[in-house]
């Protein structure tokens, strides 16, 4: 009802927040699936034990207090990666990614896929 009426209710912001925060919520639940393939496609290899993890920082300045902590319970519930650290300043998270890619890579991914959905729906 309030999607019918928001411009009468004077709710715009609100129901654009509310369907950003949706699609967030499905984008986030295909990257998790995605991430548990890759990670089992990794483990099941001949080479499996010749595999392993990297730490890789990523900044998060600019960020909310609240942004980052959506951001890296995020990260944290995607596998094959987690946040380990902030560095001393805050400015950066240090994570630790297994069989994700480069870092750079890995950096891209979160920026399109995760740290854009957040924004989408908290600002």
């Amino acid at each position: 009802m309030m999607a019918l009426f928001q411009d009468a209710l004077s709710c715009r912001n609100y129901i654009r927040r509310v369907l950003a925060a949706c699609t967030f919520l499905v984008r986030f639940l295909g990257q998790v699936a995605a991430s548990n393939l890759r990670i089992a496609r990794a483990v099941i290899r001949k080479d499996a034990n010749t595999l392993s993890g990297e730490f890789l920082t990523y900044q998060i300045g600019g960020l909310t207090p609240l942004e980052t902590l959506v951001l890296g319970q995020c990260i944290g519930l995607t596998p094959g990666t987690i946040v380990a650290d902030r560095n001393q300043d805050g400015s950066a998270l240090v994570l630790h990614a297994f069989a994700s890619g480069t870092p750079d890579e890995i950096r891209h991914s979160i920026d399109r896929n995760l740290k854009a959905g957040i924004l989408s729906f908290t600002r």
